[in-house]
């Protein structure tokens, strides 16, 4: 008798264990409501145990109101858990994961601390008119055509998806972006040159470790890209300031740093929308040429321009191997897509498709053949026409509703890209105010710091807002404008 006893205390045990850890996965919520528990037969095979110990466990636990079966569908936990898992206090368990907390060591710090991150807006609930900057309106995504060069891509994908391979990104991929910048941004470019990323944020990081440690000094715009600023600060930058005026950034004030590297976004400037002049783009390339430094240039919505045609690249006329430029289809076919790239000087080439080889060993082969169809076929061209003239019509009918409300008005950025500022008339209250106020009609606007830009503290921050327009109809652009004139109207 007595081995049977022992088989029965061991069962016992068993039983109680499972029991235990899953009432404290749940306990914790690790396993929510609604999530479908393993079968018994399942978890007796992992455990190697008999299954009928793991049903008087499922039993124990549906008598306590943790789980729940229906015929068919399984287990899943429990919709209405039992009280006690919303006032239940680990500390007081017995539960030997939760003693050994008590006890442990403080862990390892992290180094990196950095303040809140304005995020591409992601809420589902978001108000039905916001002036977000760089917004894609949905209507626009060519869901056709990605089908078209999705299928494509698919025909002879095992050996493609099987092995690591093109880890700067797919050949003919690097080609068909080559050629387009020739086209399209006067640039003079290799294949082998071009790095593929996943997006400007990835090529901003490649940049970031090509060159940046602790205390080295890194001009940027004033204000400037949020999340550029964040990249070089994360790995030590210093950052150096410097004004933007109606003409972009005042390269007298570059020319006095000793800063060896300097990112801009001449074509659009981020957020004030100014495009830097064709002498002011000289000035920067004879600076970078004479004091062996580089120029980040982040070209990232540089495929819209309307009243003028637009100046050529900093990389196209650059002669001294001083520029290095980021691109992105984001602001074109979406961000989903993921899909940007970076053209190095010769020197620095090999080192970024090792850095990027050691960051993501490659890029998703899908959407690198759909990017690749877009670019080949000429529809990349024709989908850009399209949007150009639905994204004009728009910033028309949003510029000619401010005028109605407001007269005059000292706009900046309106003849190129996805959004333009507009400096506030003295009479008027301050940004942020205005800001906050139009939300009671649904309406979003943003300051230059909720647009997503960092400001060291330029005079544009209390007297500006910042109107993207590229995910808007015309009478959502209205609207917005009417619910901004009823909140600023003087009583």
């Amino acid at each position: 008798m007595l081995p049977l006893e022992l088989d029965r205390n061991a069962q016992a045990t068993l039983q109680s264990q499972i029991y235990g850890q899953i009432r404290r996965l749940i306990v914790d919520g690790v396993v929510r409501p609604g999530m479908e528990l393993p079968s018994t037969r399942a978890l007796a095979v992992q455990f190697g145990i008999a299954r009928n110990t793991v049903l008087a466990a499922y039993d124990w636990l549906l008598s306590e109101g943790y789980v729940e079966t229906s015929q068919g569908l399984g287990t899943h936990v429990s919709w209405r858990l039992p009280e006690e898992c919303l006032t239940i206090d680990p500390s007081t368990e017995s539960d030997p994961v939760h003693s050994d907390r008590q006890g442990r060591r403080e862990k390892v710090p992290t180094i990196w601390d950095t303040p809140d991150l304005v995020l591409p807006e992601i809420d589902e609930n978001a108000p039905k008119v916001d002036f977000a900057p760089g917004k894609i309106n949905p209507d626009c995504f060519p869901v056709r055509l990605v089908q078209r060069y999705g299928q494509d891509a698919l025909q002879g994908i095992r050996k493609p998806l099987s092995s690591y391979r093109d880890l700067a990104g797919l050949a003919i991929l690097r080609q068909a972006i080559a050629d387009h910048l020739s086209t399209s941004r006067g640039m003079r470019v290799e294949a082998e040159l071009i790095v593929v990323t996943c997006g400007i944020q990835e090529a901003l990081n490649i940049v970031s470790r090509l060159f940046i440690s602790a205390g080295f000094k890194v001009a940027v715009e004033n204000p400037c890209y949020q999340s550029a600023a964040l990249v070089f600060g994360s790995h030590g930058a210093t950052m150096v300031p410097i004004d933007v005026d109606a003409d972009g950034i005042v390269v007298e004030q570059v020319a006095r740093t000793k800063a060896r590297l300097l990112y801009v976004t001449p074509s659009h400037q981020f957020p004030t929308g100014a495009t830097l002049t064709l002498q002011r783009r000289r000035d920067l390339l004879r600076w970078a040429r004479d004091t062996g430094a580089y120029i980040i240039e982040d070209d990232y919505d540089s495929d819209y321009r309307y009243d003028s045609p637009p100046l050529m690249s900093l990389a196209g006329l650059d002669r001294s191997d001083s520029v290095i430029y980021l691109g992105t289809v984001s602001k074109s076919l979406g961000p989903g897509l993921r899909i940007g790239y970076l053209v190095a000087p010769p020197a620095l080439a090999e080192t970024a498709v090792r850095i990027k080889t050691m960051q993501t060993l490659g890029n998703q082969y899908l959407e690198q053949k759909i990017v690749s169809g877009f670019l080949l076929s000429g529809t990349y061209q024709r989908h850009l026409r399209r949007i150009r003239k639905l994204y004009l019509e728009t910033r028309d009918a949003m510029l000619g509703r401010l005028a109605e409300h407001f007269g005059p008005l000292d706009i900046r950025g309106k003849d190129s890209g996805m959004h333009l500022m507009w400096t506030l008339p003295c009479e008027l209250d301050d940004a942020s105010a205005i800001s906050k106020r139009v939300r009671q009609y649904g309406v979003q606007v943003h300051t230059i710091e909720s647009a997503g830009a960092k400001d060291f503290g330029s005079p544009y921050r209390d007297r500006s807002l910042i109107f993207g327009y590229s995910s808007l109809t015309p009478d959502e652009a209205r609207m917005g404008i009417d619910a901004i004139a009823k909140v600023t109207a003087r009583p």
